[in-house]
């Protein structure tokens, strides 16, 4: 379908229109919110309720040799815990400790592995009712963690600039189940 000569800048107008609206949109998403404190600051947080995380949570996107694990528990309002690991067999390939917790009303992912003598701590860039991202661009992998519940999954897109994992978890009665559960 072809356009008269002068309608081609209505077109680019409306084009702009729509990317402008769209753009303000996603900007009063971001707006100021009200913290548990009853302040005002200008946040891309939309919630401090992340129970979705809590659960036994086995990876449902690996090859069958191992199986990983996520096990979070809600220790206050303010404060998770997680634990993370690859089995194989009987023998624990990989482990890391997660706590994801509120510092001065920000939400901070600090990750702790046997053997690091430092942990590597990301800072909440954004968050809703059912996901999470957390940062920190000085690290070299990952620099962003995204987790956020679908369905009856949880996933997990750990990245940087280069390249991206993801990881699909499905929640399991218990950690008694873990050897023995397959999908």
């Amino acid at each position: 379908m072809s356009f008269p000569k002068e309608s081609k800048p209505i077109k680019f107008l409306s084009v702009v229109i729509v990317l402008l609206s769209s753009a303000c949109m996603e900007s009063s998403h971001n707006s100021i919110v009200k913290d548990p404190s009853g302040s005002s600051q200008n946040s891309l947080y939309q919630t401090d309720n992340y129970d979705w995380l809590v659960g036994h949570w086995k990876r449902i996107n690996e090859g069958s040799l191992k199986s990983t694990y996520e096990h979070w528990t809600k220790k206050d309002a303010s404060h998770y815990q997680g634990h993370g690991y690859t089995m194989k067999e009987q023998d624990t390939l990989w482990q890391e400790q997660m706590e994801f917790k509120k510092i001065e009303n920000v939400w901070h992912m600090e990750i702790s592995t046997p053997g690091n003598n430092t942990n590597v701590v990301f800072k909440q860039s954004s968050a809703s009712d059912t996901s999470f991202i957390v940062q920190n661009r000085l690290h070299d992998f990952p620099t962003s963690i995204h987790y956020y519940h679908a369905d009856d999954r949880l996933e997990a897109v750990v990245s940087n600039s280069a390249k991206q994992i993801l990881f699909s978890f499905k929640k399991i009665e218990s950690k008694k189940d873990e050897i023995s559960t397959s999908y």
